[in-house]
C-alpha cells in the first residue's frame, strides 16, 4: 500500500504556528467508556482499526455501531482473521501514511499473537498503537463487565504487557475514563516521536463498560511529536571536507527514505561526491536504476573505500563478509545512533551524528555544493563515469543471465524477477519479502520512484501477504 500521486512525493514540514482555536479542550457527549475511547481515535483523525475482535472489545464495537447508526463519524473497523494479519497491515498503512495506525486485539492471546509482526513493526520503526483487552478486574458484579467465563480467569496474566515490551516503546494500562484522552494522547505522540514504533495499551473491560456522560478532547497539536534533530554543523562540516577529497567514498542507507523527500536529497550527495549506494531498502532510499546505485551488499565497495558515510543504518554491513579498511574515514548519520534496543551494536565509527537524514542530507549537499572545486567536480565526474560503465556492463550481463533463465523448464528467481519487471509500470508498490533471494529482486525489478519498493525491516515471514 502507498500513497499515489503528489501525496507520494509530500514534503514534511515543521511549523511554529499554532492554530490558537486549537488550544483548548473540548466537551463531548458519551454515553459509556467505549465511546470516550473511540472518541480519541477520532480527535486524532484514526481512519481505520485493524481488529481481531473477543469478549473484551465488544464495548468499543458497539460504540462504533452506535456512531455508524447515528451518523457520526468512526474509524472503519477491518476485521482480520489473525492477529498478525492485523499488524501488518498496520504497518503497511503506517508505511503510506506516516501516521500512527490502531490494532485491536483480545487480552493475553491476541497480544501474543501479534508476535513477528511486532517484530517486523519494531525494526521497521512502524509507529501503531496496539491496545489489547485486560481479563476483566471483579468477578461478583461489582461493575458493569465483571468476569462472566472461565476464560477470564485463565486470560489474566502477572504481567501481560511483559510479554511485548522488548518489542515497543511504551506500554500502559487505561485505569479510568477521567484521563482517557491524556492516555491515548500519550501514545499517539510516542508512536509518532522519531524513531517511531509500536506502543502497547492494555482496556480493562470495566472501564470500557463504565457508564458516563462526557469526555475531553485534546487538542491534538499541542501533543505533536517533537521536532527532529539537525546534525551538528562542525561535524557535518568535516563530513563534507572527507567526502569532498574522498577517492573512494561509499554510501550506505537503510531508513533514509521513509521520509520520501530523502531520495532526491540521496541522488543529489551521490552525484556530488561520485559515491556508489548501497541500499538495502527497508524504504527506497535510492532508485535502483540509478547508475551509482551499488545494489543491497555491495562488499567489494566497503573494503575499498576510504570514506564510507551510513546513513540510518541498523546494520551498515556484515563483519564477517566485509571489514572496512582500517584506515577508512566512518561516517554514520542516524535518528536512532546508538540503537538502544538492539543490546550489542559495535560498528566503528570516526564521527556519530544523532540527526534526521531529511535534514542533514540536503544541509550537507550545500556544504558540498560550495565547497568542491572544478579540479575536484572534475576528478569525481570521471570517477562516476568509471562506476557507470563497470554497473552498466553488471546491469547487461544479469539482463542476459535472466534472458538465458527464460529457455529452462524450471522457474528460476532472476527468470521470474525480470518478468515482473517487464509486466509493472513505474508507480508500481513492491513488497519484496523473498529475503536470500532480494539481491534478484532488486537487481531485476528496478523501483525510482519514493514510496514504490518496501521490505518489513525485520525477519518474521508473512508480512507482505
Amino acid at each position: 500500500m502507498a500513497e499515489s500521486g503528489a501525496n507520494r512525493y509530500r514534503i514534511r514540514s515543521e511549523t511554529n504556528m499554532v492554530d490558537q482555536s486549537s488550544k483548548h479542550e473540548t466537551t463531548v457527549q458519551v454515553d459509556f467508556g467505549g465511546e470516550a475511547f473511540l472518541e480519541t481515535l477520532n480527535n486524532n483523525d484514526v481512519e481505520v482499526v485493524f481488529i481481531n475482535s473477543g469478549t473484551d472489545t465488544f464495548p468499543i464495537q458497539e460504540a462504533a455501531a452506535k456512531y455508524q447508526a447515528e451518523g457520526k463519524r468512526t474509524p472503519k473497523f477491518i476485521l482480520c482473521p489473525d492477529e498478525t494479519t492485523a499488524v501488518a497491515a498496520a504497518h503497511g498503512y503506517f508505511n503510506a501514511t506516516r501516521k500512527p495506525q490502531v490494532v485491536l486485539v483480545h487480552v493475553d492471546a491476541g497480544t501474543l499473537q501479534l508476535s513477528g509482526g511486532l517484530h517486523n513493526a519494531q525494526r521497521g520503526r512502524a509507529g501503531m498503537v496496539l491496545c489489547a483487552g485486560r481479563a476483566p478486574m471483579t468477578f461478583d458484579g461489582e461493575m458493569d463487565g465483571s468476569r462472566s467465563s472461565s476464560i477470564h480467569w485463565t486470560q489474566e496474566q502477572l504481567d501481560q504487557a511483559g510479554s511485548v515490551r522488548n518489542f515497543t516503546k511504551w506500554d500502559y494500562e487505561l485505569r479510568r475514563n477521567e484521563n482517557v484522552h491524556h492516555v491515548m494522547q500519550r501514545a499517539f505522540q510516542v508512536a509518532a516521536s522519531e524513531p517511531p514504533g509500536p506502543v502497547y495499551l492494555m482496556l480493562p473491560r470495566e472501564v470500557l463498560m463504565e457508564k458516563m456522560e462526557t469526555t475531553q478532547n485534546l487538542p491534538t497539536k499541542r501533543y505533536a511529536p517533537p521536532t527532529t534533530p539537525q546534525a551538528d554543523a562542525g561535524q557535518l562540516k568535516a563530513a563534507a571536507e572527507a567526502l569532498s577529497q574522498a577517492e573512494n567514498p561509499l554510501i550506505i542507507a537503510t531508513q533514509s527514505g521513509r521520509n520520501q523527500s530523502s531520495v532526491q536529497a540521496m541522488v543529489e550527495l551521490a552525484e556530488l561526491v561520485g559515491a556508489p549506494v548501497i541500499s538495502e531498502s527497508v524504504h527506497l532510499n535510492f532508485p535502483t536504476d540509478h547508475p551509482l546505485w551499488a545494489g543491497i551488499t555491495g562488499n567489494q565497495y566497503i573494503e575499498n573505500a576510504d570514506v564510507i558515510l551510513a546513513i540510518d543504518s541498523d546494520v551498515p554491513y556484515i563483519p564477517i563478509n566485509a571489514k572496512p579498511n582500517p584506515d577508512a574515514q566512518i561516517i554514520h548519520i542516524d535518528i536512532d545512533p546508538i540503537k538502544q534496543s538492539i543490546p550489542m551494536w559495535v560498528f566503528p565509527t570516526d564521527s556519530l551524528m544523532h540527526a534526521d537524514s531529511a535534514k542533514a542530507i540536503p544541509a550537507l549537499n550545500e556544504m558540498l555544493t560550495e565547497m568542491l572545486s572544478e579540479a575536484d567536480r572534475a576528478r569525481i565526474e570521471e570517477r562516476i563515469d568509471t562506476i557507470k560503465d563497470r554497473h552498466q556492463r553488471s546491469r547487461d550481463e544479469a539482463v542476459a543471465l535472466a534472458q538465458e533463465h527464460g529457455k529452462q523448464d524450471v522457474i528460476t528467481p532472476q527468470w521470474l524477477s525480470h518478468c515482473i519487471s517487464e509486466a509493472i509500470d513505474d508507480d508500481t508498490v513492491v513488497l519484496d519479502e523473498t529475503v536470500t533471494n532480494s539481491g534478484h529482486v532488486s537487481t531485476y525489478i528496478p523501483r525510482s520512484k519514493p514510496g514504490t519498493m518496501y521490505r518489513s525491516g525485520g525477519s518474521s515471514l508473512g508480512w507482505a501477504t
